[in-house]
This record gives structure tokens, sequence and C-alpha cells, in this order.
């Protein structure tokens, strides 16, 4: 059962299945298009009236009409699925890779872990919304403890690594354009939502899920059914091989550049297990600003505090205040992320990140430089203790500090929720598309009070695994009066979502997973002892719930 009844659209091409795309009955309709265009082609209205890709299903050549609800997803991403790969592109890229462990290994900081605070006190979280902070550069050099002899040696073995970074790669080992997830365990279940909301929207593109051990490895999961959504599995320790993982005790933030590296596309896609697309993503991939970056990072919540200690040790030298007031030049006025060569405000959230590696191969792997020496130094440089610490800053520190160009979005993020009676309780990030944001902040072809459409919608304080719903939140799936919308009244979010019932949408894909997914002989390691006929019912009487209330 569907959220929208309404007209639909037929597209049709040679040689192709025709999507049919259900939309609301008033909404203005406008056929959608494979074609990947530039930011100087079409026109801002067409851009942001674009048809909701509300519901995608296939009409194969007698007709018969098959939901991308059930396993079998359009035929094109079956096809791209099933394509060739040369055993010996994955052979060499896995060489390759291999080949640059020994730089990490022989310059790596020999340290204790950073992790002692100046009287105790942390960096202060503040937010996009609250009053604007300082955060000189003074101030930031007097939260984080960074002994002479942990500076030194930082220092060196920054320098020694960026003196041996390898400025190309070999020809063939990455290839094309495509998404990346890391997943495993209990994170499964959020990313296989995840990516059947992504084929909603952009069928096509290939998919890499990667797992970090072998003991992550699920057959049902993995070779069953990911090869029909257009996905494949790869182990990351199988590509860097155990000893490395052991050597820099390899766990959770670190996975995600080491997937990007690992991965075989050239132009990547990095999206979080916990992170829906609201529309087509590899569009941005052919527009402004990435085609003339290669790099595109959204902003997190938190104003930036990096610590003044890190420009030190990457040899980075801040200049004269060049954004903000420059009429302000007391240096007790003027935040050291508004000085020459700083990182620019906000802060960078990685729940997504699209970059180029044939124009950003040294800054990528200098990122993964940071990863792999993160926990011992780099994770508490970069935030002082301060929101969301962790990978998020190594991307854009790591690009700058090769002097290598990246687009920062500048559109704040929106936060979705509810209100209870102790307040708004979030649930996801709202983060724009880069094309909309290029063309507000840069070309300035945009009203004041218009706002870019929204691109990622990523779960960062809910996270849809029904087994951890169910035992973690019972109540709320129990009667009608105790559930909740954990993205709040449709009726109040309609522009937001692009006239989408996002969450009908995504529990939609919840109940087809523990529902429909048992009965093809595939289920999750994360839900082999949970009875799955329980879960199938509480799954199917909250979706009956959401249908039931869209238009509250």
């Amino acid at each position: 059962m569907d959220c929208w009844t309404g007209q639909a659209i037929i597209e049709k091409s040679q040689n192709q299945p025709a999507f049919l795309i259900e939309t609301p009955d008033n909404f203005i309709q406008k056929p959608l298009s494979r074609q990947k265009t530039g930011y100087d082609e079409g026109s801002r209205y067409q851009a942001s009236h674009a048809s909701p890709p509300v519901m995608l299903t296939t009409i194969s050549s007698n007709d018969a009409v098959h939901s991308t609800s059930s396993l079998t997803p359009p035929r094109q991403t079956q096809k791209a699925s099933q394509s060739f790969v040369d055993p010996l592109d994955v052979g060499n890229r896995i060489y390759h890779i291999r080949s640059l462990i020994p730089l990490f290994e022989n310059y790596r900081p020999i340290i204790e872990p950073l992790g002692k605070y100046k009287n105790n006190t942390k960096a202060p979280e503040k937010a996009h919304d609250q009053k604007f902070p300082i955060f000189t550069k003074e101030e930031l050099r007097n939260y984080l403890e960074v002994p002479e002899s942990a500076k030194y040696n930082l220092t060196k073995s920054h320098k020694d690594t960026v003196d041996h970074l390898p400025s190309s790669y070999p020809g063939g080992i990455f290839k094309g354009k495509g998404v990346v997830f890391t997943s495993g365990g209990k994170y499964l279940p959020i990313m296989v939502t995840s990516l059947r909301m992504l084929r909603r929207v952009s069928p096509l593109i290939p998919v890499e899920v990667f797992l970090g051990s072998k003991d992550e490895y699920e057959p049902e999961v993995c070779d069953k059914l990911f090869p029909r959504l257009g996905a494949k599995c790869i182990v990351l320790e199988d590509v860097y091989g155990v000893e490395f993982f052991n050597s820099f005790d390899i766990q959770s933030y670190q996975l995600k550049s080491l997937a990007i590296l690992a991965s075989s596309f050239e132009d990547v896609i990095f999206i979080d297990a916990d992170n829906l697309p609201l529309r087509d993503v590899e569009e941005s991939l052919y527009q402004e600003p990435y085609l003339s970056t290669g790099y595109i990072i959204w902003p997190d919540y938190w104003y930036r505090t990096t610590s003044t200690h890190y420009y030190d040790i990457a040899g980075i030298i801040l200049g004269e205040r060049v954004r903000g007031d420059l009429t302000v030049t007391n240096p007790g006025e003027i935040p050291q992320a508004d000085l020459k060569n700083a990182i620019p405000n906000k802060s960078s959230e990685s729940g997504q990140i699209m970059i180029s590696k044939s124009k950003h191969y040294r800054s990528l792997l200098l990122t993964v430089y940071y990863n792999i020496n993160g926990y011992t130094a780099y994770y508490k440089l970069f935030s002082q203790g301060s929101g969301g610490e962790g990978d998020k800053e190594t991307f854009i520190a790591a690009a700058l500090a090769l002097e290598e160009p990246v687009y920062q979005v500048k559109t704040d993020l929106r936060p979705a929720g509810r209100f209870t009676p102790d307040g708004f309780r979030g649930s996801a990030m709202l983060q724009a598309v880069p094309y909309d944001d290029y063309e507000k902040h840069v070309l300035k072809t945009w009203p004041e009070n218009e706002r870019p459409r929204i691109l990622f919608v990523h779960f960062n304080m809910f996270k849809l695994n029904l087994r951890l719903l169910l035992e973690g939140e019972p109540d709320h799936y129990t009667t009608d009066e105790n559930r909740v919308r954990y993205c709040g009244k449709p009726s109040d979010n309609t522009e937001i979502f692009d006239y989408q019932d996002i969450e009908y949408y995504m529990w939609r894909e919840v109940t087809w997973a523990a529902c429909d997914m048992p009965k093809l002989g595939i289920n999750f390691k994360d839900w082999k002892k949970s009875d799955m006929n329980e879960m199938c019912t509480k799954a199917k009487e909250h979706l009956q719930w959401l249908v039931k209330t869209h238009s509250s």
C-alpha cells in the first residue's frame, strides 16, 4: 500500500524498462531525466520543482508491474551488478593499497595518546543557532594539552608522511562512479534500509558495502540479497591485511576513509549506514561544485574548535583575517577559523562525502593517516572534546593541508524531529543539495529567503534497527496512543521532504526486511535469535498506523 495516490508519470526509453512514479494529486509534475547536467544548464525553477520519486516500479515488456518493494530491483540495477569485474584490476588495487602500508607504519607517531585538558576543560559545544562564539587562536591553544615531546614527534611524523605521499595511482585500479557504505553487525539492518531507499532514487549506481572483518560477513545478505540490489560486500581486512588492522587497532570511525580508498570507484559517494537519500545522489557528480572541485563536504551543527597545535604540527602558518567582518582587527575578537589557511567554520559532518580520487588522491591518503592515528592524536586535535568528535574533520583538514580545492556546503543543516512535553527531540540531520547551495551562495541566483532542497536525511539520533527499537522503546510499538512519528507531523514537513512521507517509506522497507526477506531464506545475524513472526507483526502494525496518520 502506498501513501500517495494520484497521477502517474511514465518515462520510457528505448531498450529500457519504464519507471512509474506515483505523486500527490496536486503536485507540479516534471518527467524525470537521467541526463546529467552542469550548473549552467536548465533553470532553477526546473531544478526545484522536479517531481519527487516517491515510488519506483518496473514495467516489463509484457506490461506486468513489479514493485521495488519486492526483492527484485529494476533490471538496469541487476545488469549493472552482474557486469564483468577484471580480477587483474582487483589484484592490482589490493597490491597497490598494501604497498602503501609501510608508509603508514614507518612514519606513525610514537606518543602517548592525547587526552588531557587544561583545568579538565574541553572546548565548549556551540551550535550555529547559538550566539556566535569567538574561539580565537589563543583560546583554542588552551584546551587540549600537547606535551612538547609529543608535538615534536607528531610534527616529524606528519612531515615525513606528506613528503612520501604518492601523487598518483596505477591506471585501471579505480574506475567509474559508485556509492560506498560501511556496515556490519547491528548496523547491517539499518544499512539495508538505506540501500533500499537509495534504490528508490538512484536505481543504477553501483554500490560497495565494506565490512571490517570476516566475522561480519553474512553470506545470506552478501551473497543472496546484495547482488539483487546492485551491491556487493568487501571485507576490509582482506584488502589491508589482518596485521595492519591489529597494528593500528582499526575500529569504528577509522573504517570510513579506509573503505573509500579501497573501493573500486574513482568517484565515490560515501553514505553512512543510517543516512537516507531523498533524491538521486549520482546527479551531483555531474554538476557544480563537484565538477570544478571534485570534493564536497557538508556542515555539522558545531562551530570549529581545531587546536592551534594542529596547525603547528602540520606546518600551516595562519595569516590575517580573510573571512567574516574584516573591519575587526583585534586578535582577541577574531575567530581562528576566519584566519588565512585555517579550516573555516562550520565543523564538518561526514555522514555523506563526495570525492574524486583522481583529483584528491594525496589528501585521501593523508586522511587515512589522520584516521589510523585518530584515537592517538588527531580526533582530539581537531575537536578538543567538542561536539561530534571523530573522523569528521579529517577529510577537509587533509585537503586544505595539501592546498587542494574542496567545496564546503554553506547551507546550515536542518534538524528533523518531534516535539515532546520536554521539548524538541531530534532524530535526523537534513543536508542540502550541493548544486542548489552553489547557485544560492556562489552564483547568488536564489532569493535570500529560499532554501536549497534536501538531498540526505541522516538519522544520527535514531537507529532504524527494528530489533533494537522493539527492545529499547517497546511502549512506542504497542498501542496507537503510544506510537510516535520520529520526524514529526507530515503536515509540518511537506515541503522539506519533497511531498514524501519519508517515515512511511523507510518503515515500509523495515517491514519488508522483517516480513518478506525471511521467506527468501535471508535474515540478519543480529535478528537470528528474535521471534520473526512477532517482529513482522509489530512492523506491520506500525506501518498501518503511519498510513492512518499521514494527514495528521
